[in-house]
């Protein structure tokens, strides 16, 4: 098969591979992260399988669709080193807040900087760990049905009102989620955040377009995104 590379030209392949395989021969020309591609007009994660002549454009963590993916992706890993740690709290994404995402773990005891401190610590043993994030396509009802018995009430709520049959849930270790918006492959990519404590929550930093691969320190200003 061959595949045409935006701005790279054609090679020829003898068999599937997927976006991830590809995308590490064309790494080294981009400056942050491939995370995701444009195949033949449409958005698809690197675990996409390329089976046939195609035209694909890799999109990195400079892109704004890259970045949405990469946030997408650290929200997650947030979440699960919370229920990780603290298996009886629910966790709340709020807002964007100055550099970073402003959130809250509620659980019987008010959270402190050593939580905080904790929470990051699981989620760098969860990057260096570098844990497939698996996607599954699930029927609607069950998948209310498995966040009910969670106690995810507000995933309850918004998939009530879905009119497909079927959505996608990702998973990390065990942890199972459903994001509307597509995800990276592994917990390894999400090398660039950093917690602050701000009573009563939590900020998750996270880079940004213009300097990707790096965090800035945290100032309290209008939303990044």
């Amino acid at each position: 098969m061959k595949i045409t590379v935006k701005g790279f030209g054609a090679k020829t392949f003898d068999g599937p591979v997927t976006l991830q395989e590809l995308g590490k021969e064309y790494q080294k020309n981009f400056s942050s992260p491939i995370v995701a591609a444009i195949v033949n007009g449409c958005l698809r994660e690197l675990t996409y399988v390329l089976d046939g002549d195609c035209e694909v454009e890799f999109l990195d963590m400079s892109s704004e669709i890259g970045m949405k993916i990469y946030l997408r992706s650290l929200i997650f890993l947030f979440v699960k080193a919370c229920y990780d740690i603290y298996p009886d709290s629910k966790v709340y994404v709020e807002h964007s807040l100055g550099d970073g995402l402003y959130c809250e773990v509620v659980r019987k005891e008010p959270l402190s900087e050593d939580d905080v401190e904790n929470i990051e610590k699981r989620m760098r043993q969860l990057v260096e760990r570098d844990i497939p994030i698996k996607k599954q396509k699930m029927p609607i009802h069950e998948a209310i049905a498995m966040f009910k018995e969670a106690g995810m009430d507000d995933k309850v709520r918004v998939l009530k009102y879905r009119k497909s049959d079927f959505l996608n849930v990702y998973e990390i270790d065990g942890t199972k989620d459903y994001f509307y918006g597509y995800m990276l492959p592994s917990t390894g990519y999400l090398k660039w955040f950093g917690l602050k404590f701000y009573l009563p929550g939590i900020i998750l930093q996270h880079p940004n377009r213009a300097n990707p691969t790096h965090l800035a320190e945290y100032h309290e200003r209008g939303p990044t995104f």
